[in-house]
């Protein structure tokens, strides 16, 4: 069986300066069944998970 694949675009989430510094996967989350936690160095306000490839753009306060 296969699986549709997804685009690149449903991996960026979209955060706020004031969540940082910022951890993946995010304090919230119970990690119980999730990767090691990391905490994230920006760049170019982006970072890349180096566990589950998911993006994190940092984003004007009022639009998230």
């Amino acid at each position: 069986m296969s699986y549709p694949k997804k685009s690149a675009i449903d991996h960026i989430k979209f955060i706020t300066q004031s969540l940082l510094p910022f951890s993946c996967p995010p304090r919230n989350l119970d990690p119980t069944f999730q990767h090691p936690r990391v905490y994230l160095t920006f760049e170019h306000n982006q970072a890349v998970c180096p566990f589950c490839g998911t993006t994190y753009q940092i984003t004007e306060d009022k639009k998230v």
